[in-house]
């Protein structure tokens, strides 16, 4: 990738992205370690979660619907 292509805001915005999914990814990985599944019955119940918060909740961010996702997670295992 030639990133002298990138201008100023854009080049941002490139960045912004970037840390982004790697964020994401990150939370997805926790969430994984927490919720006591498989990693494959996780990401199925990642998706299955993130879509019923798309549709409560539209217009927000994916790294928000993550967030929120391993915040429920951990809210409702405090009260095991």
């Amino acid at each position: 990738m030639n990133i002298e292509r990138y201008q100023g805001g854009d080049l941002m915005n490139f960045f912004s992205k970037f840390l982004e999914g790697r964020e994401i990814r990150k939370l997805a990985a926790e969430y994984v370690r927490q919720s006591g599944l498989t990693a494959a019955e996780a990401h199925r119940s990642l998706e299955r979660q993130t879509e019923r918060l798309q549709i409560s909740r539209p217009g927000k961010s994916q790294l928000w619907y993550m967030e929120k996702i391993l915040y429920d997670l951990q809210r409702d295992r405090g009260r095991s």
